[in-house]
């Protein structure tokens, strides 16, 4: 006999808010690029590596957000569009951040 499982259990929480603070964290991070490189540019390498470490603290903060959001998305819950499409976006999302 296969388990019962309350029908309320079977929805999630919507994957759009998780999805839209990802790409802020993502869009913060590659708006340190410009500084990053300006820096460089100049030969001012404290204030560059000032940049970098911010750049990659906020990367690993997105990773972070994009696991939870993963672990949100198990297969058995009803959500308002396909799962992979979530998925898909949010690997888009990461590359970016990752570059």
């Amino acid at each position: 006999m296969a388990p019962r499982i309350p029908i309320f259990n079977m929805f999630g929480p919507s994957p759009v808010q998780p999805l839209e603070v990802h790409i802020d964290k993502v869009h913060a991070c590659v708006k340190t690029l410009l500084p990053f490189f300006t820096a460089v540019l100049q030969g001012k390498w404290e204030e560059a590596k000032k940049h970098y470490q911010q750049t990659a603290k906020m990367e690993g903060e997105a990773d972070t957000l994009k696991k939870d959001l993963r672990a949100q998305l198990h297969k058995d819950l009803f959500l308002p569009v396909p799962r992979s499409e979530l998925l898909s976006m949010l690997m888009l999302q990461d590359r970016i951040a990752n570059k």
